[in-house]
């Protein structure tokens, strides 16, 4: 009984809605008009385009296209973000692995690590900074990109993203010391701790480097 009576009330409502639409077209958007050749002939319905581009929107039409616009940016814009901050951190991360192979290769055959990036003998895509002050001498040396940076030291190499902002993450290789061979992805903040889970698989904080202040992944 319940279900007929539902089935009954749903069907009231739709033929509501179909007489609400009915009425909004032939009063909005159609005009009545007689057939000339023969009086009292049938009547026909025009679609009235002149009155609707003449008057052009309304303002509740406008506002309701910017309130569209404003929540598609508002669920899109985040995940762009995102999404373009995993793919600084991907190549991040290849810059990362291949400045560590080029370093552990010239060890092989000097005997100790390099600040010096021309010694390297590797040709990374995108610097934009001044290498000319990362020679043999220097303890460290910084190599700037379009999407971050990238740290060459004695012990390690860090690279960083995004640039010019707020470090959300970075990854540690390690060259030297009790750490050697370890990699640690280094998150700040909620975004940056998720992109370190997500890029090590590791949910779980490194018991061997903490911080209150940021998140310390190992890559398993």
């Amino acid at each position: 009984m319940k279900k007929k009576e539902k089935q009954i009330k749903t069907r009231c409502h739709a033929e509501k809605l179909l007489l609400s639409i009915s009425r909004f077209l032939s009063c909005c958007c159609f005009t009545k008009t007689t057939n000339n050749k023969k009086e009292g002939g049938p009547e026909k319905l025009h679609l009235r385009t002149t009155t609707l581009f003449n008057n052009g929107f309304t303002l509740i039409e406008l506002l309701v296209v910017v309130l569209i616009i404003g929540i598609l940016a508002a669920i899109a814009l985040p995940q762009y973000q995102k999404a373009v901050l995993r793919a600084r951190f991907v190549q991040a991360k290849i810059a990362g692995r291949t400045l560590v192979n080029a370093e552990e290769l010239y060890y092989i055959n000097n005997g100790s690590y390099t600040a010096d990036y021309s010694a390297l003998g590797v040709d990374l895509p995108g610097i934009t900074s001044d290498i000319s002050s990362c020679t043999d001498t220097a303890t460290s040396c910084t190599l700037e990109f379009d999407w971050g940076r990238c740290t060459i030291g004695s012990d390690r190499v860090s690279c960083f993203v995004p640039k010019n902002k707020e470090v959300m993450a970075y990854m540690s290789f390690f060259l030297y010391s009790h750490y050697k061979g370890k990699i640690y992805c280094v998150g700040f903040g909620t975004q940056g701790e998720n992109i370190c889970k997500s890029d090590t698989g590791n949910p779980t904080k490194s018991t061997n480097w903490t911080s209150d202040n940021y998140g310390v992944y190992e890559y398993l």
